[in-house]
């Protein structure tokens, strides 16, 4: 489908789709309408049925056919299936139903078996799969009409309904496939700038590939659509004039896209999206890399990309080795009084005033916490050590009360691994967080400057001479000492007052080591170079 998704990336207007996701977060915030709700319990009541009929297809394909049988003649067990396939089918599904429960009892399993062999072929193009799959089963009807084998009354030869083909493909790979709504996708598509194609199959495969795209897009930005299912409500909803005209709440956060984050950042939009998704699946994330590689910077624009087109809030607080459980969970603190005396009462601290404010949002909230190993963790964290692996739970804190981490918060630290104290840093707390590296990254440097029209090629083979000299790369020097708009200017200043320093800190016992990287030697060869 490489030619459809080269159409979706060059016809898509991506700010409509920005648009369409931040509104979506909105109706998911407070203002769903019933039909938004009954519509995903069709399919998932659908989905629950057949997604493990459908598996044995290939294993058991005589155990697919009854099951199918079963479940489409509408037993008593299965009315709720049935009222909700028949819902998705629209008009008439349950002529739909019955006509392929004709199909299903007069063809032989073996038929039967190859024609959803065919259809569930990852290997060839959905299109060619959908039609080839129609036309045989359209085939197969006529013959059955022919012979007088579907209910009388019938004049001419049914065909099958492309939405059922639809469910069929969504209900066995729901991560894959979306129902078909063939209207509401259209009216969309076009809505965003997008050409639809006239044939049944095409449309399907452009709108299972849009849906697809969607998917990502939202991940990527931090909005609340977790699977296909979300990108089908959003689209049949979205076009809903009745629905959409509404007014929603304006979103507190301005919307940071993906693209833009990585513009800032100089880094690419596949390794952000990346760390995006590790963030989402642990719920939180350490930076960890060397001076200089830029990891409160990336925690802040990731804190905004995050929260960006919700209502959540970003809260910053840095550790240091003073701090104490007392500061981040809850301790017992000096309270004046109305007379001007003092009391001791039990205070929340930050961590806890952060899940208290945040529990009030629908939005990702992110808690930021600078240099989180030059406090001692496992004293700071207390309870929290649990809480960060087993989200759902609610815990008893030692000073009364409990503490339970809202399912919307995330958590980012940043962690420099030329810090002695890393190494309090223990493996139990390594493995709660999603450890993302930040090496030293030349070519960042190379595209800062690119359209500055400084000539960085001589610093940077500088500093790989240095960071040889160094053989340890979390002591590297990163190169956001460096992303300075007028650093021909500012360039002595920085070596002699930033890099100096931190050379005679690494090579406190290689003194002649220091002295071959001091300014006035260095100087000579970037002008040489």
């Amino acid at each position: 489908m490489g030619a459809v998704l080269e159409q979706i990336r060059k016809e898509l207007n991506r700010k409509q789709v920005e648009e369409a996701l931040r509104w979506f977060a909105n109706v998911r915030s407070g203002k769903e309408e019933p039909h938004l709700w009954d519509e995903r319990d069709c399919i998932l009541k659908v989905f629950d049925v057949l997604s493990p009929i459908l598996s044995d297809v290939l294993q058991a394909p005589e155990k697919t056919r009854e099951g199918l049988l079963k479940g489409l003649g509408g037993a008593e067990e299965g009315q709720d299936f049935i009222r909700s396939m028949d819902q998705l089918l629209s008009w008439q599904g349950f002529i739909q139903r019955d006509d392929f429960r004709v199909f299903l009892e007069q063809t032989s399993t073996w038929k039967i078996q190859q024609l959803f062999v065919t259809l569930f072929d990852k290997s060839a193009a959905l299109k060619a799969r959908v039609r080839s799959f129609r036309e045989e089963i359209n085939r197969i009807y006529g013959e059955y009409h022919e012979r007088g084998w579907f209910p009388a009354g019938k004049k001419e030869s049914p065909s099958i309904n492309p939405r059922l083909i639809a469910l069929l493909l969504a209900a066995w790979d729901p991560d894959r496939y979306i129902p078909y709504r063939p209207k509401e996708y259209s009216d969309f598509l076009a809505s965003m700038n997008l050409s639809i194609p006239y044939w049944v199959e095409d449309k399907y495969e452009l709108f299972v590939e849009t849906a697809r795209f969607i998917l990502d897009e939202g991940r990527a930005g931090g909005f609340p659509v977790f699977d296909l299912v979300d990108v089908h409500h959003l689209i049949t909803l979205y076009g809903d004039e009745s629905f959409s005209a509404r007014e929603s709440d304006p979103l507190i956060q301005p919307v940071y896209s993906l693209p833009r984050l990585a513009a800032d950042t100089y880094r690419s939009e596949e390794e952000l999206a990346l760390w995006v998704k590790a963030v989402h699946r642990k719920g939180q994330a350490i930076l960890y890399g060397p001076p200089g590689s830029g990891k409160t910077y990336l925690a802040e624009k990731l804190a905004d990309h995050l929260i960006g087109g919700g209502d959540g809030i970003r809260t910053f607080v840095q550790f240091h080795p003073a701090y104490a459980y007392e500061d981040f969970i809850q301790g017992i603190r000096p309270v004046p009084s109305r007379d001007g005396s003092l009391h001791h009462q039990m205070v929340p601290g930050r961590f806890v005033e952060f899940c208290q404010e945040a529990r009030d949002k629908k939005g990702i909230s992110v808690l930021i916490i600078d240099e989180i190993n030059r406090a001692n963790l496992a004293e700071v964290f207390g309870e929290l050590m649990v809480l960060l692996e087993y989200r759902d739970r609610e815990i008893p804190l030692a000073g009364g009360g409990t503490l339970r981490v809202p399912p919307q918060v995330r958590i980012l630290g940043t962690m420099n691994t030329a810090d002695r104290s890393i190494a309090l840093v223990d493996h139990a707390l390594r493995r709660r967080f999603a450890m993302i590296p930040l090496r030293t990254d030349y070519h960042i440097l190379r595209r800062y400057h690119g359209h500055r029209g400084h000539d960085v090629e001589p610093l940077i083979s500088l500093l790989e001479s240095v960071n040889r000299q160094i053989a340890d790369s979390d002591f590297d020097i990163g190169v956001s000492f460096f992303l300075r708009p007028n650093l021909p200017t500012e360039l002595e200043g920085i070596w002699r007052m930033e890099i100096e320093p931190y050379l005679e800190e690494v090579f406190f016992d290689q003194p002649g080591t220091v002295d071959r990287f001091r300014w006035r030697e260095v100087e000579c060869e970037l002008r040489d170079a």
